[in-house]
């Protein structure tokens, strides 16, 4: 799925690679591109925003849609974005002054 119309101010944040290792620069910006996005991909390597999560480790990838302020939107698990993206889009209808 390809997130356009996902305005620049949400971000998209990765603590892993799809191996399980600390995500890297690399894997942000081959994610970003996958995805079409635009906007900021940005890594948490000391798993900060894990820990304000239900994720349990079990399922891979864990991934979260934050809005502006940085409160969780959307937590989901595996390869399809829709669910994370779609929080998003709705976020923003909601709130379109962000």
């Amino acid at each position: 799925m390809k997130a356009t119309g996902i305005p620049l101010s949400y971000v998209i944040v990765l603590n892993e690679n799809n191996d399980g290792t600390p995500a890297s620069g690399q894997t942000a910006a081959i994610y970003a591109k996958s995805l079409g996005l635009k906007n900021p991909v940005t890594l948490d390597g000391s798993y900060q925003t894990y820990a304000m999560t239900p994720w349990d480790g079990a399922a891979r990838p864990g991934k979260l849609a934050l809005a502006p302020d940085m409160t969780i939107l959307k937590f989901y698990e595996g390869t399809d974005d829709t669910p994370g993206l779609d929080a998003i889009k709705a976020h923003h209808a909601a709130h379109p002054s962000l």
